[in-house]
């Protein structure tokens, strides 16, 4: 169950040609919109234009964005003078407001592949301590601790730049 009395605040981000995938941390048992319609939901733009959003929760605890989403910077919920939020978790708790700041993918990198498929000796360089990695079979980021990420399996890996309660 949600934690009683904590709202449900964004945590994860996933950016595709089709929308903007928003996933929600204390919102186990699940979201909706109260009365059908998303209200207060602004994405502003890397012009610094922004446009009023559409949305739609899918798959019971992500809140997909539909219109508007290329070249997004920033995406704003209820942060006006007086909100009138519609996003609630199952159990009536509201979404918390957010101004989310979505970051740019690194640039830099470089990986090299492990000298065997049972060797764990691949890397990635380029990295910086403000970034975190996974592999493509895991939830968890990982802090960087240097400018090298070794010891690495064959497979497919993540790096972004790490989360904090303002950007993902």
């Amino acid at each position: 169950l949600d934690t009683p009395g904590t709202s449900a605040y964004p945590d994860s981000i996933n950016v595709a040609e089709d929308g903007i995938l928003l996933g929600f941390s204390n919102a186990e048992s699940g979201l909706k919109i109260q009365d059908g319609r998303l209200k207060e939901l602004r994405l502003v733009k890397k012009d610094g234009s922004s446009v009023t959003a559409a949305g739609e929760v899918v798959n019971g605890s992500f809140l997909k964005i539909t219109n508007g989403t290329t070249d997004v910077k920033e995406i704003q919920y209820c942060m006006s003078t007086i909100p009138e939020g519609t996003l609630f978790t199952q159990n009536g708790l509201p979404v918390a407001p957010f101004d989310l700041t979505i970051q740019e993918a690194p640039t830099g990198l470089s990986g090299c592949s492990p000298s065997s498929v049972s060797k764990k000796d691949g890397t990635i360089t380029g990295v910086t301590t403000n970034m975190e990695y996974r592999g493509a079979d895991k939830t968890t980021y990982m802090a960087c601790s240097g400018n090298t990420i070794s010891g690495l399996a064959s497979g497919t890996y993540y790096v972004r730049q790490k989360v904090s309660s303002n950007n993902i």
